[in-house]
């Protein structure tokens, strides 16, 4: 039975294959423009979502509202005293790290070779408690410890020692303070899912700059991106309001809680929903995610609505086939079983040129636009379940009506239905 309904399904492709090809390919684009945007916007909302306990990861943004006619400032930066004391004095406060942007950024040099880089921080050792950096060499437990030591990303472990091992190796990095050689003691791995996007991340104790103040005690100068991370079960309201008080202690110069306020932002919220003054990195919209998303359904709802006219269309033009088929005994079920085949022989087509078409159509397009997307998202198990239910889907809304309207035809009523010459 199955070889016949097969054999049947292949005779009409051969009949009228610019039907075919013009219906599956049509529904191909529809589906691969929907996973692009669908696989695109996953991307966007799974932002530092991979930081161990990221549920408890904090960041601090300042929000200053001046007494007199100037305008609020609200800044992704805090004062560089505000991360040790709450290691001190907050009981919440599992772990706290800090960075902070190198001036006028600076460049990475081996030999004759230098890599300019747009993002050169200063980063003390907490940041790796706070955050999941995935050493591929070296030691987390050790780095960043000692002064003129580095860390750097993979990518530009390539760049600068392709075939060997980067851990234990002298590069020169230029910085504001001048060219001074510094020691990498760990890689690693760089990914596209975070709003801290950088190559680089020199020791804290590093720097030179207000060599005059002890920063673990600095009320004053708030240019410092600070993370926490909370211990299990603890909530940021409870720290938020520890700091009026702890702003007030220590904050001896300047303007004091009256005027100034510390809050805390899930780290998973920062590349969507944090566009404050002095953000560590362009960030995203949640809005135009909330759009591409609400795009990509309409357009895979548009591919289908065209797909099941067009096959409806054709399905009703054959009558006569349906009309024999019952004069010489099949049954409702057989005639519907035969275009539901046919339905998910088509759709699975149809999806296969689909997932092709993503693949190839989004390196293309967001290689273009020069949009930071991570290409490997078919290789995951999301990506492939995704599939699998849009052609589940879409065999059943395209040829269950079909097949239920064609099997319903009386037999001579079927055979009537064709304008017969």
């Amino acid at each position: 039975m199955l070889k016949n309904q097969l054999l049947t399904i292949w005779r009409q492709i051969k009949s009228h294959p610019w039907f075919y090809l013009l219906n599956i390919g049509g529904l191909s684009v529809g589906m691969a423009a929907f996973l692009i945007m669908y696989n695109y916007s996953g991307f966007e909302l799974s932002f530092d979502k991979y930081h161990d306990s990221a549920e408890d990861v904090y960041r601090l943004n300042l929000h200053f509202t001046p007494e007199d006619d100037r305008p609020d400032y609200h800044a992704a930066v805090v004062f560089a005293g505000v991360a040790p004391t709450l290691l001190n004095e907050a009981p919440q406060v599992e772990a706290a790290g800090r960075l902070v942007e190198v001036f006028n950024d600076g460049a990475v040099s081996i030999g004759d070779h230098a890599f300019f880089q747009d993002l050169l921080l200063y980063a003390d050792p907490g940041i790796l408690d706070v955050l999941t950096f995935d050493f591929v060499e070296g030691n987390p437990e050790e780095a960043l410890r000692n002064i003129r030591t580095l860390i750097i990303s993979n990518e530009l472990k390539q760049r600068l020692f392709p075939d060997q091992q980067a851990v234990g190796k002298l590069v020169k990095v230029l910085t504001n303070q001048g060219e001074e050689d510094y020691l990498i003691d760990g890689v690693f791995k760089k990914r596209k899912d975070t709003h801290l996007q950088t190559d680089v991340l020199l020791s804290w104790s590093s720097q030179r700059m207000l060599s005059n103040y002890n920063l673990d005690q600095n009320w004053v100068f708030f240019d410092y991106v600070t993370y926490v991370k909370l211990k299990a079960g603890s909530q940021p309201a409870d720290v938020e309001a520890m700091m009026p008080g702890l702003i007030d202690k220590y904050r001896r110069v300047g303007s004091g809680s009256s005027v100034l306020s510390i809050d805390l932002m899930p780290v998973t919220d920062i590349h969507l929903n944090s566009h404050l003054n002095q953000e560590i990195s362009q960030n995203g919209d949640r809005n135009t995610v909330i759009f591409l998303i609400v795009l990509a359904v309409l357009t895979l709802a548009i591919a289908w609505v065209n797909y099941i006219n067009l096959y409806t269309a054709r399905v009703l033009e054959r009558g006569k086939e349906v009309g024999i088929r019952k004069t010489l005994g099949s049954t409702r079920h057989q005639v519907r079983k035969q275009f539901l085949l046919e339905a998910c022989l088509s759709n699975f087509c149809a999806t296969c040129f689909a997932i092709l078409l993503s693949i190839k159509g989004t390196k293309l397009i967001f290689s273009t636009l020069g949009i930071t997307v991570d290409f490997g998202f078919y290789q995951k198990p999301s990506f492939w379940l995704l599939t699998l239910i849009l052609w589940g889907i879409s065999t059943v809304t395209s040829g269950l009506y079909p097949s239920w309207v064609i099997s319903n035809y009386q037999a001579l009523k079927a055979i009537r239905s064709v304008n017969m010459k």
